[in-house]
């Protein structure tokens, strides 16, 4: 974007549009800055955009506000800023809108992080019909530039869309140059980085600001618009259930279909965005009247034993209401009652095997199920089946059996140590070496749910003090300014605990830092190799400004200080500099007008002064070469003349075309070329024209 002229927004203080009086201004963006304004004639506050001044000088500017002004000027919808006037003065273009108080999604999801499920809905409601609103039109607008920055969110929860200034009614002229791409890359699909814009480009827009407000993150991040194209065409987003398992499925769903790579693959339109938000993602059939039903189904299905089909109309459930209390009580029951499930046919599966194998005399492979039999029976000590189970093992193989009892017996008592010796540990806040006694009594007995519980329990605390370490590493990088480091800290905490609202908030520092820091540094590059360049031309005094801009960026660039210093002391020789600019001045002015031997004169005078001149010798050089050229083109068209006069027409267009070839607009070969072509149809070349 062309840098703004400080003293021309300056300016706009204060003035006046009709009855409206600028007081402050409010924002800058890509198209323009936006001012608070006073209508003193209604005494109300109003907003006023005004394009960026560069804006205006764009090929086909004019015609596009014109269009632009009139499908705005169309706009009735209680989510959209409404246009109230349009601005045409001799130095600037804009216009006049309502004012709308408040935050903008941007700010409040960089403040507070990611929304509650249902705070996410009702105000993504709103966006997605206001912008179904404007799809439905009958000159359907399309928004193209939707994003977090330009969606207000008013102190009563009212919902703002801005910036509709870059809309076209579809099939509409084309007025903005081929290929250019409006929009936001991190909220653009796949097919408008290419340049196609369509209802289904705001749609995916749509999706990836819900997938923010429920996430915290959006799906794709980098560092380049190039390298998000390639990430928004090939990489599959991560599910938002992932990132946080509060989210519902059903939303999930909404969301990916909404950001699908294909077109054809996404909701028809938004309003079947809003419906199965509404319905959550079901039928219309409400969700009062489903719950009960479902929550009937998951009692008979436990009653069945089909503990899958029960979690799953759980999960149905909790896709509708995931709050609902019931069903997360009813959810934990499955799990329990499906581990014990599995339990008991495994300790009925080995006594099974157990006898078999020792029917076949195969007792290696009976004592082996003998022990596994022992080892779940310790979880049921009262269970009227394994004690007769027991019985008939102590009958059939009492051996085996007395053998795999003290076996088991021996294997309880190291579990129980390593337990103990594990709780202490983890009293201790040892969790590591408590994780890996646990893990060491579960390989010997893995069927104990207690030891299972306590094993997952120190992988949390494990994962949380991970998180404690990384953020006091981050804060601490902070303070010290390694920003490159505390980002990655804060990445892993983010990785570990998505949900960190600090960790966002410090990670979003220091990544602003380290832009920060790469636009210095890429401003320090520019400055010297501009610096440079007006220092081998001679022309010290632009030099001196650009690298003293250099050394206050890089107050320890030794190259900079010397040369500053040498252009310094170069500029005292000013009538010396000044005749050198005049000659190169007047010499630039001669090659502009193709008079080459005067040019090449004022350059020789300049290389008098200063023989490594870069410019004075590059353009004497073209001026030479033009010469050159300009002999051999006389030459040919001579040449060509006397085939034309031979009546020779075909050798005489062959060097004609010579000449176009170098000088398209060179006048008599285009003249000659045409009449040749005539003659020659004629008759025969060698004929004589009276």
């Amino acid at each position: 974007m062309a840098s703004e002229n400080p003293e021309q927004l300056d300016s706009m203080i204060n003035r006046a549009f009709g009855s409206c009086v600028i007081k402050e201004k409010i924002a800058i963006g890509g198209f323009g800055t936006v001012y608070k304004a006073f209508d003193e004639k209604l005494d109300i506050p109003r907003a006023i955009k005004i394009f960026h001044p560069h804006l205006s000088g764009e090929k086909g500017f004019q015609k596009r506000f014109e269009i632009e002004m009139r499908l705005l000027a169309q706009l009735d919808h209680l989510n959209i800023v409404r246009v109230i006037s349009a601005i045409e003065e001799p130095d600037c273009t804009g216009f006049t809108m309502e004012y709308v108080e408040g935050k903008t999604l941007a700010d409040i999801l960089e403040e507070q992080g990611a929304f509650v499920v249902q705070e996410s809905i009702d105000i993504f409601t709103q966006v997605a019909k206001s912008i179904a609103y404007a799809h439905n039109l009958k000159d359907q607008i399309i928004h193209r530039d939707l994003s977090p920055d330009n969606i207000m969110i008013r102190p009563d929860g009212v919902v703002k869309i801005m910036d509709f200034g870059i809309a076209k009614t579809i099939g509409s002229e084309k007025v903005t140059q081929t290929g250019i791409v409006l929009g936001k890359p991190t909220y653009m699909a796949p097919e408008q980085f290419e340049g196609t814009v369509s209802t289904f480009t705001d749609q995916y827009a749509l999706g990836i600001i819900l997938y923010e407000m429920i996430t915290g993150r959006v799906p794709f991040d980098a560092e380049s618009p190039i390298a998000l194209y390639k990430l928004h065409l090939n990489e599959e987003a991560i599910t938002p259930n992932e990132i946080n398992d509060q989210i519902p499925l059903y939303l999930d769903k909404i969301v990916l279909k909404a950001i699908a790579k294909e077109e054809g693959d996404r909701f028809d339109n938004v309003d079947k965005i809003v419906e199965a938000l509404n319905s959550r993602g079901t039928s219309s059939k409400s969700v009062e009247n489903k719950i009960p039903s479902l929550m009937v189904d998951v009692s008979l299905a436990i009653k069945d034993e089909d503990f899958e089909k029960a979690l799953s109309i759980v999960n149905e459930v909790l896709e509708l209401e995931p709050s609902n209390k019931e069903a997360l009580a009813k959810k934990e029951e499955v799990h329990k009652l499906k581990r014990a499930h599995e339990r008991q046919d495994i300790l009925e599966e080995s006594f099974h095997q157990a006898i078999a194998f020792h029917e076949a005399s195969m007792n290696e492979e009976a004592y082996s199920y003998v022990q596994d039999f022992f080892r779940i029976s310790l979880m049921y000590p009262k269970s009227a089946t394994v004690k007769r189970h027991q019985n008939t093992l102590e009958k059939k193989m009492p051996e085996l059996y007395q053998k795999a009892k003290e076996q088991t017996s021996d294997e309880w008592e190291r579990v129980d140590h390593l337990a103990k010796i594990g709780k202490k540990l983890f009293q201790r806040d040892n969790f590591a070496d408590a994780l890996k006694k646990f893990e060491q009594a579960l390989e010997i007995n893995p069927y104990y749910e207690w030891l299972t519980k306590l094993k997952k329990l120190c992988e949390k605390k494990i994962k949380m003090a991970q998180v404690a370490e990384n953020y006091r590493d981050g804060i601490i990088a902070i303070k010290n300014e390694d920003y490159e480091n505390a980002l990655k800290s804060f990445e892993i905490v983010l990785q570990l605990y998505p949900q960190h609202k600090e960790a966002r908030k410090y990670k979003k520092m220091a990544q602003n830092e380290l832009d920060k820091v790469a636009r210095n540094r890429s401003e320090l590059e520019s400055a010297y190799k501009e610096a440079l360049d007006l220092y081998e031309k001679w022309e010290f005094t632009s030099a001196i400004s650009k690298f003293e801009r250099v050394l206050e960026l890089d107050e320890t660039n030794l190259e900079a200080k010397m040369l500053l210093s040498e252009s310094l002391a170069r500029s005292d020789d000013e009538n010396k500099i000044e005749e050198i600019g005049f000659f190169y001045n007047q010499g630039m002015t001669f090659f502009k007008g193709q008079q080459w031997q005067k040019a090449i004169k004022c350059f020789d005078r300049v290389l008098k002064y200063m023989e490594n001149h870069k410019g004075a010798l590059e353009y004497k050089s073209l001026a030479e070469t033009k010469i050159t050229q300009q002999k051999k083109l006389e030459d040919s068209f001579q040449e060509a003349l006397e085939h034309f006069r031979n009546s020779s027409y075909t050798q005489a267009v062959n060097a004609l075309e010579y000449i176009l070839a170098i000088d398209k607009n060179h006048k008599g070969a285009r003249q000659y070329r045409a009449l040749c072509e005539e003659l020659r149809g004629l008759g025969p070349e060698t004929a004589n024209i009276n």
